[in-house]
Parts: C-alpha cells; structure tokens; sequence
C-alpha cells in the first residue's frame, strides 16, 4: 500500500511539473533589448492614481532647466 501510494505521488509530481513547465514556456517573453523590455512593462502596468499624483506634483515643484546662470556661477559669483 505504501509502495503504492508512493508511486502514485511520483506520478502526479511529474505531471504537476510537467503542467508548471507548459504553463511557463507559454507566458515567456522575449525581447530584444532591455529597452523593449521595459516598453513592454510599461504598457501593461497601470499606475495607482494616488502614485501618478505624487510624482507629478513632484516634477511641478522642480526647478525649471532654464535658470538664469549655470550652477557653478550661482555657487562662485565672481
């Protein structure tokens, strides 16, 4: 009976496996570049409203990349 039993749960772990590897070689991806990679993620993620608030008010807040002087002369007036 124990005999039994085992074998019937080597076969079942073997089709558990076997089930794994289908269902991982069909959700692969391949992509040709880290850039294509994170395009890709991009797309297919959806941004929590709360975060894409934060982060824009974020940028608003940033100085704009037009100063009046570049940064060493605003630190070394001459």
């Amino acid at each position: 009976m124990k005999q039994r039993l085992t074998q019937e749960t080597r076969e079942l772990t073997g089709e558990e496996s076997s089930m794994a590897e289908d269902q991982r070689t069909e959700k692969s991806l391949v992509f040709d570049s880290v850039e294509a990679m994170i395009r890709h993620d991009a797309a297919n993620t959806v941004v929590p409203p709360d975060l894409k608030n934060r982060v824009m008010r974020s940028v608003a807040r940033e100085p704009g990349e037009n100063t009046s002087k570049p940064w060493w002369k605003r630190w070394m007036p001459f």
